[in-house]
């Protein structure tokens, strides 16, 4: 049980943490406003503080800022709804420990920051206390002792699972290679990376697996130190690398491929194949920041950004980066309320039957246009996002629901339209996927023969059998599989034969450069090849010329689909497309709305 201290100046949110912690056992003392926090630590100091960032009169900021060097063992977790990365980048060079975002809706996550801080707060004055004693052994003790005395320090440094430095030895490293390199006027390479996917392993396979992997990955990291380097595990599936000495850029972007290739070697672990990725954010001392605090600030940044572009992404700190960061935290903040706002919308984009010109199924699309933003927010922008903060499963079965829902009075006048509705990576390593699925058909009585679900190469391959298990469940409830760009991943002529896939669609990247790009036009004969000899249908997609349209038609091209015949469109406006009959020779929709 601890004592912790609670800021903000609302009453709800004040109250809301207030009574989440006194369920985790903790003795908990509010205060509204960052001028009563300060009075009360004259009298009396907590284990934890959790303090708002923005606040009338003194903010969390200036509280920060007075708090951590008159009691420098008091551990402060930020708590903000603004999401500013300025704010968040300010509080971290001040010392804050830990940073949430409103609402703290994730109780698991909440418990998580404040064990984590507690814990940290107590390492840290058993570390000093533990120091105070050597120092008085040492000073006592012969050289015998003096060696007994430090390798039970180093023990309290080290993570126990995988034998690697701990965080606290880890940024003492980091502060002597910096030191080190600022002294020979050469530079140095630190890396933050963090494994994909590592919860699902953890959650399918279990906690013993998941501590099998992290061994395995910190053992094949242990090649890095043969140069001088430091290989750090600074978190749960978190690692760090520090490289010093290095000469030039080009040293560091060899490490990147030198990682890549280490961990693409899949991992095999109790008769189960892994393939494992990382994600890296990376920067260069002296070139992305002076000292220590700016470098792991930047890193981290680099990291977001690399986890942002998708697994096994390599991200070197710009300033660019910045500005990212500063998007990825405005969109993140009003994401989980769009939902609740209905501000997501769901689009159609019609697929046309390449002989006869009639509209055979369409798309579902997910839009937002932002009230706070004030924008449409493209979907390369929130997707990535919505992945990163978990909610892209629940929003992914909001999508299906609406779509099958809106869909039903277009199939009973035209009963042979096909629903394609996208599944991205986490929703296909969910492990209830198939009952969701099942469930929002039973829900909106929307038939199963009518649905295809699409997904990228990249999502099947990464777990192959898994990914055969989930497809025939689906396929045995009557759901149609398409591959969605196909050609721009793995592309295997062993998976088109195992894995049981009705349609595979064109990339659009094949098709622009049709009909000039004879290279373009030498692929998508070949796909249409493959695809019929195995019994396959074949998308093209982003068709948006006549010329185009005619050319794969002539190939055997079954389906088309494209800004010719009309770009995603709202649920009112698919209703006059279908009025409409054959489009084969209309032109493209000027707006999207």
């Amino acid at each position: 049980m601890a004592s912790i201290m609670v800021v903000d100046d609302n009453v709800s949110v004040r109250e809301s943490l207030a009574l989440c912690l006194e369920d985790f056992g903790h003795v908990v003392v509010k205060h509204s406003s960052g001028e009563d926090a300060l009075e009360a630590l004259e009298t009396d100091v907590p284990d934890l503080m959790l303090l708002d960032i923005m606040m009338p009169g003194i903010s969390g900021l200036d509280v920060l800022e007075r708090v951590v060097p008159r009691f420098p063992d008091l551990p402060v977790i930020m708590v903000s709804g603004d999401g500013d990365v300025a704010d968040v980048v300010k509080a971290i060079r001040l010392g804050t420990w830990d940073y949430l975002m409103k609402p703290v809706t994730d109780v698991e996550m909440l418990r998580h920051a404040v064990d984590q801080a507690l814990a940290k707060a107590s390492l840290k004055r058993e570390n000093r206390e533990y120091r105070l004693r050597l120092e008085k052994l040492v000073n006592s003790q012969n050289d015998e002792l003096r060696s007994i005395t430090d390798s039970l320090c180093l023990e309290r440094q080290m993570d126990g699972l995988t034998g690697l430095p701990n965080r606290v030895l880890f940024l003492d490293r980091l502060d002597m290679a910096v030191s080190m390199t600022r002294h020979n006027g050469t530079m140095l390479g630190l890396f933050l990376c963090d494994l994909d996917d590592f919860s699902y392993i953890n959650g399918s396979l279990g906690h013993s697996v998941g501590n099998e992997v992290l061994v395995a990955v910190g053992n094949r990291l242990k090649v890095f130190e043969k140069d001088g380097g430091t290989v750090a595990r600074i978190g749960s599936d978190e690692f760090a690398l520090v490289l010093p000495g290095i000469v030039d850029r080009s040293a560091v972007f060899k490490t990147a491929e030198d990682l890549s290739k280490i961990l693409s070697e899949p991992l095999s672990l109790g008769g189960q194949r892994l393939d494992l990725s990382m994600g890296c954010g990376v920067v260069i001392f002296p070139d992305d920041g002076d000292d220590d605090d700016e470098l792991l600030t930047n890193a981290g940044v680099a990291l977001q950004a690399a986890k942002i572009s998708g697994k096994g992404s390599f991200r070197l700190f710009s300033q660019s980066l910045s500005q990212e960061a500063q998007s990825y935290f405005h969109v993140g903040a009003h994401i989980r309320e769009a939902i609740d706002l209905d501000e997501f919308k769901v689009y159609y984009q019609p697929t046309v039957n390449a002989r006869t010109g009639d509209i055979n199924g369409m798309e579902a699309l997910l839009r937002w246009r932002s009230s706070r933003l004030g924008r449409f927010v493209m979907p390369d922008e929130f997707i990535p996002v919505a992945e990163q903060l978990g909610i892209i499963i629940p929003l992914g079965e909001w999508v299906l629901r609406r779509a099958c829902s809106q869909s039903l009075n277009w199939l009973e006048l035209f009963p042979n339209l096909r629903l394609s509705v996208n599944l991205s990576a986490r929703q296909f390593s969910d492990p209830a996927l198939v009952s969701k699925v099942e469930q929002i058909l039973q829900e909106t009585g929307f038939p199963c023969g009518s649905l295809d679900m699409e997904l990228t190469e990249n999502v099947l391959v990464k777990s192959e059998d898994r990914a055969v298990e989930v497809m025939n469940n689906l396929v045995r409830r009557g759901i149609g599989i398409s591959i969605d760009d196909f050609g721009t991943g793995y592309s295997s002529m062993a998976y088109l034969k195992s894995f049981p896939v009705r349609r595979l669609k064109i990339d659009r990247s094949f098709i622009s450069g049709i009909p000039e790009d004879k290279g373009d036009l030498a692929i998508a004969e070949a796909v249409v090849t493959l695809a019929h000899s195995l019994g396959k249908e074949v998308v093209a997609e982003g068709v948006e010329t006549a010329e185009q349209m005619r050319i794969l038609g002539s190939i055997g091209c079954d389906v088309l689909q494209g800004y010719l015949f009309s770009p995603p469109v709202p649920h009112d406006r698919f209703d006059t497309l279908l009025s409409g009959g054959p489009i084969r020779s209309k032109s493209p929709p000027k707006s999207m709305e």
